[in-house]
């Protein structure tokens, strides 16, 4: 199932290059932030029927870069938390 999923993400970003591991985050390790961080969510949990009603977005993405902001830090969200939100059905 992580290597369906890794697959799905790297044609989602148009990454395939940069190895990804089930600790890669989504944020710091591919770059994934603001509105596309949500929208690739908003997908990933289509495609898998995941419950994401109570997921929060800010947590885990920044929102979209602006230059002169300085951004909290995020927990962070990796591909080994997508695949038990797969295995749960839901995003939390």
């Amino acid at each position: 199932m992580i290597e369906e999923l890794i697959t799905y993400i790297r044609e989602e970003i148009g990454e395939f290059n940069q190895e990804i591991f089930p600790l890669t985050e989504f944020e710091n390790d591919l770059g994934i932030t603001g509105d596309d961080g949500i929208e690739l969510i908003v997908k990933i949990a289509k495609k898998y029927e995941i419950d994401i009603s109570e997921f929060e977005f800010n947590k885990y993405f920044h929102p979209e870069p602006y230059l002169f902001i300085k951004y909290n830090e995020l927990e962070p969200l990796t591909i080994q938390h997508i695949v038990n939100a797969i295995l749960s059905k839901k995003l939390i």
